[in-house]
């Protein structure tokens, strides 16, 4: 008869990483989604225009590029985003801006001439 005895509690205790036999391997590691690149010669990064995005050139007896970029892109417009009615907002508030810049300026001339 076997008896297992569990230490699990003196992990928890005292925050330390439980013992796992094999070394967890993350895909999200990895940017070559299983396409194999011989002979690499070098590696190329270059920011792209967008924030938390990169792009990666491997070259050498092949030439692979990706756009890395974190899994949830915080600072990518969704594709239903809506143009029209952010553009009309903001054409609605730089006329509002002018119209009461405007009426500043002739209530300062009114109360200057009384």
């Amino acid at each position: 008869m076997k008896v297992r005895i569990d230490f699990s509690f003196i992990f928890r205790e005292e925050n330390l990483i439980p013992y796992a036999p094999e070394m967890p391997i993350r895909t999200e590691w990895f940017i070559n989604y299983n396409q194999t690149v011989l002979r690499v010669k070098g590696i190329y990064t270059a920011p792209s225009g967008l924030e938390s995005t990169c792009l990666v050139v491997a070259y050498g007896l092949d030439i692979y590029q990706t756009r890395v970029y974190p899994s949830k892109q915080f600072d990518v417009l969704k594709d239903d985003y809506d143009y029209v009615l952010i553009s009309s907002v903001l054409f609605a508030l730089f006329f509002a801006t002018m119209i009461s810049k405007r009426l500043a300026q002739v209530k300062l001339l009114n109360r200057a001439w009384r």
